[in-house]
């Protein structure tokens, strides 16, 4: 009858107008929980995910990783590189390590030097194999390749993995850090074997053997 098609009829309004602010509401959220620069996502959001994932994690005994990228040189590198370049090299940085991460994985800015990433269902050695294929993919960067034509990008990662290093944030952190500072600290870096090529094996002797 006419009665309910107009009851009807103001349901859908209502139900259409909720439905587009609830959507414009959404993309809200989503520019807001972004760095503008990176477009990655911020601190507060990625430790509300990660709080959830603990709490999968402990209720289904799943495992996850958190991943810490490191830049060690940001002034040299912005100073070196200037404004524009070094903008638009940090940008490539984020989209390089995002061509790495899967959907369901969160890669947050924390600093300007530092980034975290969180990889649900991923154990210690996945971890390791994800920070080698986004180093991969940040060095081929033309942005970055054009930056390091000025000064070196020092990069330094480190993972941990729940439950096997730590059962809450803080110690995967501690742990994750720690090995970010045991790769600042490694011959890798003071001998600088990075900027070998790959196959130099009698050049890497020469540099490990030196006595001096």
């Amino acid at each position: 009858g006419s009665d309910e098609q107009a009851a009807a009829l103001a349901v859908a309004d209502f139900t259409g107008i909720a439905v587009k602010n609830a959507r414009r509401f959404q993309a809200l959220e989503r520019i807001g929980l972004r760095d503008r620069e990176t477009g990655a996502y911020n601190l507060a959001y990625f430790v509300d995910y990660a709080g959830k994932e603990f709490y999968k994690a402990r209720r289904y005994g799943r495992a996850f990783s958190l991943a810490v990228v490191a830049i060690d040189n940001v002034e040299q590198l912005r100073k070196a590189g200037g404004r524009e370049l070094y903008r638009r090299a940090m940008r490539d940085l984020v989209g390089a390590i995002s061509r790495v991460v899967r959907d369901a994985d969160i890669l947050a800015k924390v600093s300007e030097g530092e980034y975290y990433v969180l990889l649900p269902e991923t154990d210690s050695f996945g971890a390791l194999m994800f920070l080698r294929r986004a180093a991969e993919e940040i060095r081929v960067e033309p942005s970055i390749r054009q930056l390091e034509e000025r000064a070196p990008l020092l990069l330094s990662m480190g993972s941990a993995a729940f439950p096997k290093d730590g059962e809450d944030f803080d110690e995967l952190l501690h742990w994750a850090r720690e090995r970010v500072e045991a790769q600042r600290g490694s011959l890798v870096r003071r001998l600088h074997l990075a900027d070998l090529e790959r196959g130099a094996f009698w050049e890497l002797c020469d540099l490990l053997l030196d006595p001096a």
